[in-house]
């Protein structure tokens, strides 16, 4: 094999080294490639309309280990399918050619949830939309209240409200309003006969300086009175 070398002139040693490391490199690549693909894989299971399409990114050997399961996103339909529309009827007030305050009741469609009566109040609370105004609809709930909780337990609806809803700038008939638009509101409610008020957790007796009492569970019977 030596004097073979020896006879070659130099430019053909030169191409068969060439050659030579080639060939190693191909086999090197093609080793790493190899163990690339026998490590890393993407595995899809489950393809079907019926249920989840998981793509699976996971090391092979006998035991599959930290395993990154893509899984198929959830359709937003399905969060807006668990609430149910529903018209409830809440209450606003409009004054009359005398300057009287009368009650006016009004239909919306609101998503309920399982939470009824404190998406009603939530709704009356947001205030007269853009066509109630029209038609002469206001609110006499203080601007910024806001419903905290709401229990309903033996026919009376606990209800507590923030801060805000203490403060009325009419007055005792701003007062006496705003209550008669609550508690006629959340009566519409089979399972609900009075309302009791409390602001930030605490029962008060009176609501505003004028003392308007709001001690016990208030019906629509103490407000015709």
């Amino acid at each position: 094999m030596k004097k073979f070398l020896e006879k070659l002139p130099t430019e053909g040693l030169l191409i068969i080294s060439i050659l030579l490391l080639l060939g190693i490199g191909v086999v090197y690549l093609t080793k790493i490639q190899n163990v690339v693909e026998s490590h890393n894989k993407i595995i899809i299971t489950n393809i079907n309309q019926d249920s989840k399409n998981n793509a699976v990114f996971a090391s092979e050997s006998d035991n599959i280990e930290n395993q990154i399961i893509l899984e198929k996103p959830k359709q937003i339909t399905e969060a807006v399918s668990s609430e149910t529309k529903k018209k409830v009827r809440i209450f606003f007030v409009k004054v009359n050619n005398d300057g009287e305050i009368d009650l006016k009741s009004e239909l919306k469609s609101v998503y309920v949830g399982k939470t009824p009566l404190s998406k009603s109040l939530e709704a009356l609370l947001a205030g007269p939309d853009t066509q109630d105004i029209n038609r002469g609809l206001l609110t006499l709930i203080p601007e910024g209240a806001q419903l905290l909780s709401t229990t309903i337990k033996d026919g009376v609806a606990y209800l507590n409200f923030n801060e805000m809803f203490r403060f009325n700038p009419l007055g005792v008939e701003g007062y006496i309003a705003q209550i008669k638009q609550i508690v006629y509101t959340a009566t519409e409610f089979e399972s609900v006969d009075s309302v009791q008020f409390s602001i930030d957790g605490v029962r008060q007796e009176y609501l505003g300086p004028e003392g308007v009492y709001i001690g016990r569970p208030i019906s629509r019977k103490d407000l015709e009175m």
